[in-house]
């Protein structure tokens, strides 16, 4: 999944913000928007992916940049355990 680079900008459009509290309140809502929208579409094309999967791969999406390849494998995995255990 690609996203737009200007997602957050599109999206802060539809926020009127005015304070500080607000413009937090939009930024969260904003990231929980994207967030629901990568699952949901991940869960389109990989339909018979665990809860557990879809949040790892949408931990790998959004820090894969700041972790290394180990510590991104060691991180998901404590994820899928958690959210599988879970269900």
């Amino acid at each position: 999944m690609k996203t737009p680079e200007n997602f957050f900008e599109e999206r802060i459009k539809f926020y009127p913000v005015e304070t500080a509290e607000e413009r937090f309140i939009a930024v969260t809502n904003i990231i929980d928007e994207f967030r629901n929208e990568f699952l949901n579409q991940m869960k389109k094309v990989h339909p018979s992916w665990t809860k557990g999967t879809l949040m790892a791969s949408y931990f790998r999406y959004m820090y894969k940049n700041e972790f290394s390849s180990q510590e991104l494998k060691n991180i998901e995995e404590s994820i899928m355990e958690f959210h599988d255990r879970k269900s």
